[in-house]
């Protein structure tokens, strides 16, 4: 193998897909060379055109799928672990505990929602007893 297929090599091997995913497919990478003619000077080519002979080499790509790793993941379909910082949790608590997310997603939305409402309640007081101050002439410089 050549330098440049030993880094294409290595470059498939640190794909995204390969380093994230346990099923992703395997890459192997052939090329084809094929032997192309091409002219020294720019411009068009004409009956004193100088040609030179090189081989370029064309990279493909070819996926094959890991069936062993698809099989696993067809068997773990729809499971994901649940995680805990609690230790002295046992499985069921953590369980029971997932189970009653929404409905404490649901509290806490609804308390932010009345919190929200509280904080312009007190902004119009504020607001009313201030203007009320100013229509009597009262300020803060005649306090």
């Amino acid at each position: 193998m050549d330098s440049v297929e030993v880094q294409v090599r290595r470059r498939l091997e640190l794909s995204p897909p390969a380093q994230t995913l346990p099923s992703a497919p395997r890459l192997r990478p052939p090329s084809s060379k094929s032997r192309i003619h091409v002219h020294i000077a720019r411009g068009w080519h004409g009956p004193k055109t100088t040609y030179v002979r090189t081989t370029k080499r064309r990279w493909h790509i070819h996926w094959e799928l890991d069936e062993a790793a698809i099989a696993y993941d067809v068997k773990s379909d729809g499971m994901y672990p649940l995680l805990t910082n609690d230790p002295s949790l046992t499985p069921r608590q953590v369980l029971e505990a997932h189970k009653r997310q929404p409905t404490i997603e649901t509290c806490l939305r609804q308390a932010e929602t009345v919190h929200e409402v509280a904080l312009l309640v007190q902004a119009l007081i504020v607001y009313r007893v201030r203007k009320s101050g100013h229509e009597a002439g009262t300020t803060e410089e005649n306090r």
